[in-house]
């Protein structure tokens, strides 16, 4: 590997559930290194950033979950509520520089319809933050406006800045050192993805099944594993699986799926 740490990863079947902070553990692309699916269009997921070191770099809220305590009443309701003015304001100005990226990108390259929904559903899940929800709905749509925004910036990076996909001015500055582990990286099973990825400086970590080793390959040191550290817990959502199965392209899309879906509407009174 071309990076300092050697991620566990995640090569059997998984379930996965809605964690505390909205998101879905380490099985979620925005919190840990996922299998690179060589064929798929989501192979920009390994560009996901990284939560930086600097304490004073503007994304920093974007690592920062929305707690029951960030909740205040809507109205007089005891069931409803808005995400505080104090931490609607943190997201505030990176909704607007990632729309302005997107723009910019547009007039430039041309319109590219994946980016330009990830940004329309950034925008959308920062307007429901002001409106009155049960509070692990307000969780979710701020996820979701974290999530966006960081699989836009995955996106551009991986087709501007590591790739050259498109010729891009982009006005995000941002010390990009090889190896760039400032971002996610990937986990592949494919050698010629491995010669990308760590051409491009790329984390990668190559990982083989036991019948494609034999004699000829010879181990020179048993590193341990660096496994996921945040917390687990499912409360205050319900422990209930969105996903089953294999990790993969099946797996990520159905993440993608669930990322913004209310789950209190059953709670909203209506005559229908």
């Amino acid at each position: 590997p071309n990076a300092p740490f050697i991620p566990e990863p995640i090569l059997e079947r998984i379930t996965v559930m809605r964690h505390w902070d909205g998101y879905f553990g380490k099985y979620d692309p925005i919190h840990w290194p996922q299998i690179l699916v060589n064929t798929s269009r989501l192979r920009w997921l390994m560009a996901v950033a990284r939560k930086p070191d600097n304490a004073e770099d503007p994304r920093l809220p974007l690592w920062n979950p929305l707690l029951l305590t960030d909740v205040v009443p809507a109205g007089n309701s005891r069931t409803f509520g808005k995400v505080s003015h104090r931490r609607r304001a943190e997201l505030q100005s990176l909704v607007t520089t990632m729309s302005t990226r997107a723009e910019m990108f547009s007039r430039q390259c041309g319109e590219q319809s994946e980016l330009q929904s990830l940004v329309v559903g950034m925008k959308q899940a920062f307007d429901r933050l002001d409106y009155p929800s049960a509070p692990m709905d307000l969780i979710i749509q701020f996820a979701c406006v974290q999530r966006c925004w960081l699989l836009a910036d995955a996106w551009l990076e991986f087709h501007v800045h590591l790739f050259q996909t498109y010729q891009f001015t982009d006005p995000q500055s941002r010390v990009r050192n090889k190896p760039r582990l400032d971002i996610m990286g990937a986990f592949t099973n494919s050698p010629a993805h491995v010669q990308l990825m760590f051409d491009a400086g790329i984390p990668v970590w190559h990982y083989r099944f036991p019948e494609q080793l034999d004699v000829t390959h010879v181990i020179l040191r048993v590193v341990e594993l660096c496994g996921y550290n945040r917390p687990d817990s499912c409360e205050p959502f319900p422990a209930h699986a969105v996903y089953e199965g294999f990790p993969g392209l099946h797996h990520l899309t159905t993440l993608a799926g669930h990322a913004q879906a209310y789950i209190g509407l059953d709670m909203i009174p209506s005559s229908i």
